[in-house]
């Protein structure tokens, strides 16, 4: 009966560290994006920001890859170009080519969805960060 209390012990006592492990492994990685502080500027230019934190030991070069997401997850517009992150806070300012928010009213971008994708050069041995941002969440301004 002890030897059974010591085992549950254990196993709960996994359960709740386990969690706490994984969310510090997630948030120390070494690049990462900042989607809550994610921008789309509206005006005759139309940017995206993004916002990168970028914790390793070098500033980091790559490749960053956009798309807008419509209500069926299908691509409704791209991006793809070269990024550099330099250590600390920074923000990729992105132009997106004006047509497609000419033709897109701003109350519908809210449910549209920004998947990002940044891959770091390889002689950086830093992994791809990638996720979805959801428009309504992000700060739209013109």
């Amino acid at each position: 009966m002890l030897r059974m209390r010591g085992s549950m012990a254990f196993f709960v006592a996994f359960l709740v560290v386990l969690p706490n492990l994984l969310m510090h492994a997630q948030n120390s990685a070494a690049l990462r994006v900042d989607e809550h502080g994610t921008r789309i500027r509206l005006a005759a230019n139309p940017t995206v920001e993004i916002p990168v934190i970028n914790v390793s030991d070098k500033g980091v070069t790559g490749t960053l890859e956009l798309d807008l997401l419509n209500t069926n997850g299908t691509l409704d517009s791209a991006v793809k170009t070269t990024f550099q992150a330099g250590r600390g806070n920074s923000v990729l300012k992105i132009v997106w080519p004006p047509d497609y928010f000419e033709k897109t009213a701003p109350p519908s971008l809210g449910w549209q969805r920004l998947r990002y994708k940044l891959i770091p050069e390889p002689a950086s041995a830093l992994p791809e960060v990638q996720g979805i941002v959801q428009l309504s969440q992000a700060r739209l301004w013109g």
